[in-house]
């Protein structure tokens, strides 16, 4: 799980409330062999989560955005 508050145009807000964008927690995940990235801690500025996962995507093959009572088996 990754903080995700901030879509990546938005990165200068993210910096300066020490939160992340959504590509940020991609790269950092891809770099790492992270093999399933879930975005979390979303701006409400974002009624659809959706476009964080997306941009997400571009950097990341498997991304989801995290819900309230969310279960993820861990093997």
């Amino acid at each position: 799980m990754f903080d995700s508050t901030f879509i990546d145009e938005l990165r200068e807000k993210a910096i300066e409330t020490f939160h992340s964008t959504a590509r940020e927690a991609a790269l950092l995940a891809k770099q790492a062999n992270v093999k399933n990235l879930i975005l979390t801690h979303f701006s409400a500025r974002y009624k659809d989560e959706s476009v964080l996962v997306e941009e997400a995507k571009h950097v990341h093959p498997s991304v989801i955005a995290a819900q309230d009572l969310l279960e993820i088996e861990l093997k």
